[in-house]
């Protein structure tokens, strides 16, 4: 499906656990041609204690994205990744340095060092892109934004200059 210059592309469900490369290779095929991939998939389950789940769908899922961009020849990965890797600090910043407070954290953070080291060795660009929240139908955040700002009145709270 196309948009705006775009092409969305959906990749075939895989269960993570089995020949990752040959899995990397089946994908690569799907983004052949492509110049950038963002990747957006993942858990985006902040309260879940389910490690193992979280690690493999925030960690191991975007190196194995990494590796199908590599293959498939595509020059930049934006991986979406999460601010909640850098804990409650009152500045957030793109550095590497991060200190996750949850599991949920843990995996995203794991995610970008797994994706850093993997740069380090290739000519893919990885890119991470740490949003504040994560939106979407169903969300709890998302459901109360919506509540705020259907008010006649929006609650802004401090001037505006703070991070």
């Amino acid at each position: 499906m196309e948009r705006a210059g775009a092409v969305v592309v959906h990749l075939p469900r895989i269960e993570l656990g089995g020949d990752l490369h040959a899995t990397a290779m089946t994908y690569a095929d799907h983004l052949d041609g492509l110049d950038v991939v963002v990747n957006a998939a993942g858990a985006a389950e902040p309260d879940s204690i389910d490690t193992e789940r979280l690690r493999r769908l925030n960690a191991q899922l975007p190196l194995l994205l990494a590796e199908a961009c590599e293959l498939a020849g595509v020059s930049r990965l934006v991986h979406v990744s999460s601010a909640s890797v850098q804990g409650n600090r009152s500045m957030l910043d793109s550095t590497p340095d991060t200190t996750p407070g949850s599991p949920y954290a843990r995996s995203k953070a794991d995610g970008e060092a797994a994706l850093a080291a993997f740069g380090r060795t290739s000519r893919l660009e990885i890119c991470c892109y740490r949003p504040t929240s994560v939106q979407g139908v169903g969300r709890e955040t998302t459901r109360r934004l919506v509540t705020k700002l259907s008010g006649v009145i929006v609650p802004l709270i401090g001037d505006g200059d703070a991070p």
